[in-house]
This record gives structure tokens, sequence and C-alpha cells, in this order.
């Protein structure tokens, strides 16, 4: 099982999510925190994204991918472990617009002004400055864009 105070403390943050991918996977799509109380609460919170540009911000391995798709969403999603992105291709491919890159460099992805929703689940404590965080997730969002996050 992972503990976020053990990755912290023997790795940096990217390579251990790198080499815990599928683990983390297993953990975070049935713990309870994240299957009854995170993930239902952050859905509920997402205006409707049926035909908008939403951004997964820290996407890890897709688990919000799919029901962001099922909703009619045109989704692009990243993460900075290059595990956690591989195994959120493999189970949405083509469907969704991946890379592997820090919330902190999107001005490097992406254009200003480039969507109407964000979502970011379980991310910004991973964050080592959130005001560059919030900066860059405000210039990405559109006028009257939503940001919703855990």
């Amino acid at each position: 099982m992972l503990t976020r105070g053990t990755l912290l403390a023997e790795k940096p943050l990217k390579t251990s999510y790198d080499e815990a991918a599928s683990d983390f996977e297993a953990h975070a799509s049935q713990s309870p925190w994240n299957a009854y109380a995170d993930r239902p609460t952050m859905l509920s919170l997402l205006p409707d994204v049926d035909g908008r540009d939403v951004l997964d911000a820290g996407c890890g391995t897709g688990l919000y991918c799919g029901e962001l798709l099922e909703r009619g969403s045109r989704l692009w999603a990243f993460d900075p472990s290059a595990g956690m992105v591989e195994l959120a291709k493999a189970k949405h491919g083509d469907r969704a617009r991946f890379a592997v890159h820090a919330l902190e460099s999107m001005s490097d992805h992406y254009e200003a002004e480039s969507f109407d929703v964000v979502l970011s689940a379980l991310v910004l404590d991973h964050v080592e400055d959130l005001e560059v965080a919030y900066a860059q997730i405000d210039r990405v969002l559109r006028p009257g864009g939503h940001f919703v996050c855990s």
C-alpha cells in the first residue's frame, strides 16, 4: 500500500509515482477516501462539461478521465509522472490528449484561456509553490471558467 510519507521521504515524488503507478491505481480506485468521498464529491461539483474543453490537471492514472469523457468533454490531461500517464493512456487511448509535465509549467503546454473547466483532484498538496500553480490555472481558464479542486 502507498503511503504519502514513505514516498516523499525516500525518493523525489515524480520518481516514486513512476515506479508505483500500478500500485497507486489499485489503491486510489478502491480506497474509501477516494472512492466514496473525494471522487463523488468532485464529480458532483463539476458544471456541465458536454462539448466543453476540460483539463484534468494532475490526472494520475486517469480515474476522472473516463467520467469526463462519458459526460461529453473534449479532454486534455497531464501528470508529472510518466508512469501514471502511461496507465491513463492505456485506459482511454486517443479519446483524450495526454501529456507529461508539472502543474507549475502549464504555460509551456497550453495557450491562455484554453479551457472551460480545470479539474485538479488531490494534487495541490504536491505543489511547492501554490501561487505559481494558481496563476497557471487562472491563465488557462477562459473567462467564466470553473476550477474544481480538492
